[in-house]
């Protein structure tokens, strides 16, 4: 079953997860998916950045988000700050 443009564009920016949308589209694995977003990409039909509002949150300074593994970066931020 072939995906429309407008599905895969619709999911891109939709608050589903990676796994989620493989399976509400019926594709076979998520590089199926990767490679469709890729098209629509090289398209202009999408954007070139990541899916950062569904994949991770972004910061309040519109940064992304250092999440659990920077610990130690977001550690350093709070004490001494940024210049």
């Amino acid at each position: 079953m072939a995906v429309s443009d407008q599905d895969l564009i619709e999911c891109w920016f939709g608050r589903l997860t990676v796994p989620e949308i493989v399976t509400k589209l019926g594709l076979k694995s998520t590089s199926e998916l990767r490679l469709q977003w890729r098209r629509l990409k090289d398209l202009g039909k999408l954007p070139l950045g990541s899916r950062e509002g569904v994949d991770g949150e972004s910061g309040q300074d519109g940064r992304p988000a250092t999440g659990k593994c920077d610990l130690l970066l977001e550690r350093l931020i709070n004490v001494h700050g940024e210049k």
